[in-house]
């Protein structure tokens, strides 16, 4: 993999995915910006006198969701993961070294290589007392890296990349030790005397005494690293809920390699399981992403009355679609643009509301939108800013969100059934509407349904079945 080459995808991803994305957050122009115009307040939205649209942001103010109204976190600094953090990897380049930090997750469905191990074995010696410092930071009750949702599209989230860089530092971790109980296999058959296979190591109530155990290890660094994704996730920002389903996903391939590994035994199981139902407990609602989503088209349409067009309409994007569209947007009036916002609103505020339903629910909002849009297009009315701009990545936002959840779920289904544990209260895919489909044969159990990404192929969630009584 080329240095950055990761990177680089993961914003082109991101890019995809939500309006305007990073393109002015923690950028050096943000500060002149936001002396120019303070986005927080929308002053040039909130003096327009349009009924409908005074009428919309009435009902904003009255529910406590205009920008400057989001409750923010107090955290003591001492009880703060973000703090220690943040002091870590002065003078680094920390977006490097976390796209060179992802050459050693392994694929999916595959193991680690031997290349991978000493990978990971030198990083590791590299950054020994920066692991340190992460591992006491994990270890703290909360996390706040401060993001103030007022800020929307000029938030500051230079430690997103430092988030990055502390999950793959602890999924280094996981592969060491993954390796080391791969070695520890392999001596205890090259011990045999005719090559049988080994017996599963003992649980832990078996062995009172029992020597330390490398997955165990390896599940300690999986929790870890989805306890960082999900700080991440709470944090008052789309773009930081975004990274964090990437970041789970990487925690999910590595959790992959210990529940299929051969010296899996019933009490790394109940760990697993246990790891895995604390994710689907600690969630950050699609509704508030969906808020916090409103906050930056409300900034958006904000820019537009200041004229920053240079601001909404990347550089980096200038074919003929996009000029063509800046073209249409440079000519709207006023009171066009204030019709504009208030579909977009209304459009918003119905998405909010089934923010708790599938995404095949979702999906037929959206295409309700463009239906409504087009009949407008017929009165000369198109909502331009609000399809073309503001609600453009909607969809794969909430298909990124869904899919997410549905994961995470279906891991948990699959640790539970073997675990023996009662199977968590999860029927249906929020991705594909579709019944988890749990499978057991006689060396693994599966689930199917939960869905993929468009771009992916649709994987099973693969847990190694254990020898019982009833499952010789």
């Amino acid at each position: 993999m080329e240095r950055n080459s990761e990177s680089c995808r993961r914003g082109q991803q991101l890019q995809k995915t939500l309006l305007l994305l990073l393109l002015t957050a923690g950028c050096e122009s943000s500060s002149d910006l936001a002396a120019n115009l303070p986005l927080e307040k929308l002053p040039r939205t909130m003096a327009r006198q349009d009924p409908q649209l005074r009428q919309e942001l009435n009902a904003l103010q009255q529910r406590g969701q205009l920008p400057w109204q989001w409750p923010t976190d107090s955290i003591l600094p001492e009880n703060n993961a973000a703090v220690l953090l943040l002091e870590l990897f002065e003078n680094q380049d920390v977006e490097t070294l976390a796209a060179d930090a992802a050459m050693v997750l392994p694929p999916a469905g595959g193991a680690y290589s031997l290349t991978d191990l000493e990978f990971a074995a030198a990083s590791l010696e590299q950054h020994a007392q920066d692991l340190h410092r992460i591992q006491q930071a994990v270890r703290r009750p909360a996390c706040s890296f401060g993001v103030d949702p007022s800020q929307g599209l000029l938030a500051n989230l230079d430690f997103i990349p430092r988030v990055r860089l502390a999950v793959r530092l602890h999924a280094f971790q996981a592969a060491q030790f993954i390796g080391e109980m791969d070695r520890i296999v392999e001596a205890q058959r090259a011990a045999e005397p005719r090559g049988e296979p080994i017996a599963v190591a003992p649980a832990v109530e078996d062995v009172p005494q029992r020597k330390r155990d490398p997955l165990d290890d390896a599940v300690n660094a999986i929790g870890d690293m989805l306890q960082w994704s999900a700080w991440l996730a709470r944090e008052p920002h789309p773009v930081c809920r975004i990274e964090a389903v990437f970041l789970r996903g990487e925690a999910c391939r590595v959790m992959e390699q210990v529940a299929q590994h051969r010296a899996l035994n019933q009490d790394h199981v109940r760990r697993l399981h246990a790891v895995a139902t604390n994710v689907t407990q600690d969630w950050t609602s699609d509704a508030d992403i969906a808020r916090l989503d409103r906050i930056m088209g409300l900034q958006v349409y904000e820019l537009i009355r200041a004229g920053a067009f240079d601001i909404v309409f990347s550089p980096d994007d200038a074919g003929q679609e996009q000029t063509a569209l800046l073209r249409r947007v440079r000519r709207l009036k006023p009171e066009e643009i204030d019709r504009d916002q208030v579909f977009f609103l209304q459009c918003m505020h119905s998405l909010v509301q089934r923010s708790l339903e599938s995404f095949p629910v979702r999906q037929r909002l959206f295409v309700e939108w463009r239906g409504d849009a087009e009949k407008r297009r017929e009165q000369g009315e198109y909502p331009t800013i609000a399809l073309d701009v503001a609600l453009r990545d909607a969809r794969r936002l909430h298909q990124l969100l869904t899919f997410d959840r549905a994961r995470s779920e279906a891991w948990a289904v699959a640790l539970a059934a073997a675990a023996g544990e009662p199977r968590p209260p999860f029927t249906t895919s929020p991705l594909t509407g579709e019944e988890y489909r749990l499978t057991e044969r006689d060396d693994r159990i599966a689930v199917w349904g939960h869905g993929s990404l468009p771009d992916e192929p649709q994987r099973p969630i693969v847990v190694r079945r254990l020898a019982t009584p009833g499952n010789p």
